[in-house]
């Protein structure tokens, strides 16, 4: 899990570094339909742990649209999308794991009656 969340920070800082120079319109449009297409891929797992794997590359994605609005904004869309995923990510780590250790399975239609707690708590953190 660090070994992700590092990765995923270097690649947010490398995003921001990289993305200044190949600043073109119909990039950031198509990016901003592939962000909503990976969100949209995010809701239909019923793996915990590939929910939760998919919902980082959905961050990523949306880090990927931030130059829209210009460098400083996409300055502080970076650092705030880094931040607010490092902590929905571990909660959402931690909830997925309690999930899985309840209902034994890393499922997510296995628990609906069992802990609706843990999801409404994953949902929450995504």
């Amino acid at each position: 899990m660090i070994l992700a969340s590092l990765l995923l920070k270097l690649g947010g800082y490398g995003l921001f570094r990289i993305i200044c120079f190949f600043y073109v319109v119909g990039l950031t449009t198509s990016l901003f339909f592939l962000a909503s297409l990976a969100s949209m891929i995010t809701f239909t797992q019923s793996d915990s742990k590939k929910l939760i794997a998919y919902s980082s590359v959905t961050h990523m994605s949306m880090m990927a649209v931030s130059p829209v609005g210009g460098p400083a904004v996409m300055f502080f869309v970076v650092a705030m999308a880094s931040l607010s995923h490092s902590w929905a990510s571990s909660g959402m780590f931690l909830i997925g794991g309690s999930f899985s250790h309840a209902s034994h399975s890393r499922l997510l239609q296995l628990g609906w009656g069992e802990s609706k707690f843990s999801k409404v708590g994953l949902l929450l953190g995504l």
